[in-house]
């Protein structure tokens, strides 16, 4: 969706839009003028002239996070919500398969490759293989800091993306409107 903001003085004041994701209401502040791109919303005018931004479908697409460092995970979380996503969160490999044996739809699993969590622990790679026989059109984002090998890329889940950590905002931002995107297809 693409907005425009604008005020009935014309001025070059600056104004509040507010969108409305999953969870909460968001409020950017934008300039008289200034257009903007809200991927996956739409506008929906209310009496009075208002407006404000709706989420295009009725179910989000919810992102299940795996990571094993809580302020990488807060991170992450913190940077697909305000997306419009619906987000779960896990420590480890043994607490997202409970997520995934629930009746919760999981669209996307993003995972961090190395999930420390004992002896018999399984990694990111693993959880992933098991996750999709849950959920076959799962979509897979697959991180890691160690970097990837060709012997870790053979294990990968066909169609899956692989982002190296450290990411930037936007990178994870593009990667799962990305990844979204095929899932809505």
């Amino acid at each position: 969706m693409l907005g425009w903001v604008s005020s009935p003085s014309r001025r070059r004041e600056m104004t509040r839009l507010i969108y409305h994701t999953a969870n909460r209401n968001c409020e950017i502040p934008a300039r008289v003028g200034t257009s903007l791109f809200l991927r996956g919303c739409r506008f929906q005018k209310r009496r009075g002239g208002l407006g404000c931004m709706k989420p295009q479908r009725a179910k989000p697409t919810t992102v299940l996070v795996v990571e094993d460092e809580p302020t990488v995970r807060a991170l992450a979380e913190s940077i697909i919500e305000p997306l419009g996503y619906m987000t779960l969160s896990a420590a480890n490999a043994r607490e997202a398969i409970a997520l995934l044996e629930q009746d919760q739809p999981i669209d996307i699993l993003f995972t961090d490759i190395n999930l420390p969590d004992g002896p018999d622990a399984i990694d990111g790679l693993e959880l992933a293989r098991k996750a999709v026989e849950l959920y076959p059109s799962l979509r897979v984002i697959y991180t890691t800091g160690h970097g990837q090998t060709d012997g870790m890329t053979a294990l990968f889940i066909e169609g899956a993306i692989f982002l190296p950590k450290p990411y930037t905002a936007k990178q994870l931002t593009e990667t799962v409107w990305a990844t979204a995107e095929e899932c809505s297809r």
